[in-house]
């Protein structure tokens, strides 16, 4: 019964003037990209390919056509948001909101990941350089998975990142039962890339959010968002750097619980 009273009574939910929360948030990244290659990746296989293999190879065939068909990846994580926010004016309208945020990310390719590829290149490999050697067929193979163990294996990678972030809210009834809301943010901290040593990873973020808050009591509120956001990594190592750029949103779905003070 008080449970219900308290919902009934949604109205005066909030007498007191509270601006200040602090919510936790966690849920799902998901993303998904079609990989254009550069023209002269196209040229150096041709030049290779018709170097080593014979154009009428059924191999060597798939793997032509395979390779006019882009790669597409598939990204999938999880994500979390630490938040403290502050609202201002007398409507309570404008929240300002400073935090940490938290991501690891998988990414792996679905379609068209160049097997036929790594099949001529095995192939080519074992008949050209180690079966002249006076090895048998089946310890070529065994050798050339020595040597090269991940030309046959799926394509995977991945990072992970702890940034600080801040943003801007605009909430449409922050004192009623129902506060829906939409904002802008920006993020900047460290980033780690999977199976990658010895190089320093910073990440940048920004995009924009939309979402629902739900306020059980003057104190406590449960929260829904969804952020779209894109992401830049700068990578420096030993032999310089570079700049890796997300080259599509990165789309999150998260809940969470809040807490008014």
């Amino acid at each position: 019964m008080i449970f219900v009273a308290v919902f009934v009574s949604f109205e005066g939910l909030i007498a007191e003037d509270v601006r200040n929360s602090i919510t936790l948030l966690g849920g799902g990244a998901k993303y998904r990209v079609t990989e254009h290659r550069d023209p002269e990746y196209y040229a150096s296989y041709k030049y290779l390919a018709d170097q080593w293999t014979d154009p009428a190879d059924p191999v060597r065939m798939m793997s032509d056509v395979s390779l006019a068909q882009p790669p597409v990846w598939e990204g999938s994580g999880s994500v979390g948001r630490l938040q403290y926010e502050r609202l201002f004016f007398d409507s309570k309208s404008l929240g300002l909101t400073v935090g940490a945020g938290f991501g690891k990310i998988k990414e792996k390719c679905i379609k068209n990941c160049g097997d036929w590829t790594d099949l001529l290149i095995y192939k080519t490999f074992n008949e050209l350089i180690l079966t002249p050697a006076n090895l048998s067929s089946s310890s070529s193979g065994f050798y050339m998975l020595f040597l090269l163990p991940s030309l046959l294996s799926v394509r995977e990678s991945g990072y992970s990142y702890t940034t600080l972030d801040v943003g801007l809210n605009y909430h449409a009834s922050a004192d009623s039962f129902l506060d829906p809301y939409a904002g802008l943010f920006g993020g900047y901290g460290t980033c780690s890339l999977e199976n990658v040593t010895g190089m320093t990873c910073n990440i940048g973020r920004y995009g924009a959010r939309l979402g629902m808050a739900i306020n059980l009591t003057n104190r406590f509120f449960l929260l829904a968002q969804a952020e779209i956001e894109r992401v830049e990594m700068n990578v420096t190592g030993e032999d310089g750097g570079g700049k890796l750029v997300l080259p599509v949103p990165d789309k999150h779905l998260m809940a969470g619980l809040g807490f008014r003070f």
